[in-house]
């Protein structure tokens, strides 16, 4: 749950359903889940969106961070911009934090993908890094629509601009295929 306030509701309810309920543990569970998704989808909370791309495009991330914030949505972006040279990067190397620390941010992104509605990969000159790859494949994994800064040819629907314009902050839209 995003909402701690949901989340309270949502255990209230499900407690008041088994108080008086005769149905077995599966309806219990249907009836949470069921519950949880018409929480999840409220109007009250606007769409969150997680950036994701190489931390050598820190303008892109301010950018795209200003703008989708300007346009309604939650912006969950990098928690910190690597100072490594494109030569270190390319050896897995970074000159301002420890291998280890790498992996815990790695994995800290995947964590905000799950918290997000959607993705949007900031690709720059079409690129897109080990981690990045990473981030792509684990939005397709959990179902995230995707969003580029840079869509291919033919896909304008899936670009960045696209999300701004078209979709705006609607949930409902966000979540539909594109």
């Amino acid at each position: 749950m995003k909402n701690p306030k949901f989340a309270a509701a949502l255990l209230v309810k499900v407690l008041d359903w088994l108080k008086h309920s005769k149905h077995d543990m599966g309806d219990h569970l249907n009836a949470v889940a069921n519950a949880a998704r018409g929480m999840e989808v409220s109007a009250d909370l606007p769409p969150v969106v997680c950036l994701c791309g190489s931390t050598r495009f820190k303008e892109e991330f301010e950018k795209a961070n200003s703008d989708l914030t300007l346009a309604g949505f939650i912006v969950l972006s990098v928690g910190h911009f690597s100072q490594a040279t494109p030569d270190q990067r390319a050896a897995g190397l970074f000159a301002d934090i420890t291998p280890e620390q790498k992996v815990m941010l790695d994995d800290l992104h995947k964590r905000k993908i799950d918290l997000a509605d959607a993705v949007v990969i900031l690709n720059k000159n079409w690129y897109t890094g080990h981690s990045t790859n990473s981030e792509i494949d684990y939005a397709h994994k959990t179902g995230k629509p995707v969003f580029w800064l840079e869509p291919a040819a033919g896909e304008e629907r899936t670009g960045l601009e696209y999300l701004l314009t078209t979709v705006g902050n609607d949930l409902e839209a966000l979540k539909a295929p594109h």
